[in-house]
């Protein structure tokens, strides 16, 4: 799912992939997710060579904010539920320097950024609002039944939040306080059939 304003989103079948990229002015950040294989961080300069800046991290999404960059890691899987937003930024010397910023308590999925302070990420119990300048965090949306949806996307539409899952388009959207959480499915979806656990399937 894509879309770069809050007006429309495209939706289609999500292609997987285990990279993620940022260009910058002189180079590429590449970010690559082997769950639970492990993953890491690598700057692409001008001279085509890989060199890894953050080992043993899984880099879900970039964003940027002055001359910081900001990944969101994490990693869900057989009990582990973990992540954090890291910090890189360029020195004058061409070295990068990481700290680690904030805590996630939980493994993020993706992020959609809102404005100049505000990223919005997608977890794997709903959406966390995270202030880029503060840097603090404030859940949303919660739902316990989501760590199964393997969902991988999330734009905003109008007041609402579209989320890429493997088998519906979720949208969440406030009601007086509260929030609606409606599930979108292809015309040859008729039912839903659910389980014990929190997976489901299509059915015609």
């Amino acid at each position: 799912m894509s879309g770069d304003s809050a007006q429309s989103a495209n939706i289609a079948p999500h292609e997987n992939g285990s990279e993620i990229r940022l260009a910058l002015p002189d180079g590429q950040l590449v970010g690559i997710n082997g769950g639970e294989f492990g993953g890491r961080i690598e700057w692409i300069g001008q001279d085509g060579v890989r060199r890894v800046v953050v080992p043993d991290k899984n880099p879900v999404a970039f964003t940027t904010r002055g001359n910081d960059i900001f990944v969101a890691t994490g990693l869900f899987h057989m009990g582990i539920d973990s992540g954090e937003i890291i910090k890189l930024r360029r020195t004058g010397s061409g070295t990068w320097q990481v700290s680690t910023v904030m805590n996630l308590d939980e493994a993020p999925d993706a992020g959609a950024r809102i404005d100049d302070a505000t990223w919005m990420l997608l977890t794997t119990h709903g959406l966390t609002q995270v202030d880029l300048i503060e840097l603090t965090k404030e859940p949303i949306y919660r739902n316990e039944n989501w760590k199964l949806l393997w969902a991988n996307s999330v734009r905003p539409l109008g007041d609402s939040w579209l989320v890429g899952a493997r088998r519906a388009v979720i949208e969440i959207t406030p009601r007086g306080g509260t929030f609606e959480e409606k599930w979108l499915i292809p015309a040859s979806c008729r039912r839903l059939k659910t389980f014990e656990s929190p997976d489901c399937e299509c059915r015609p």
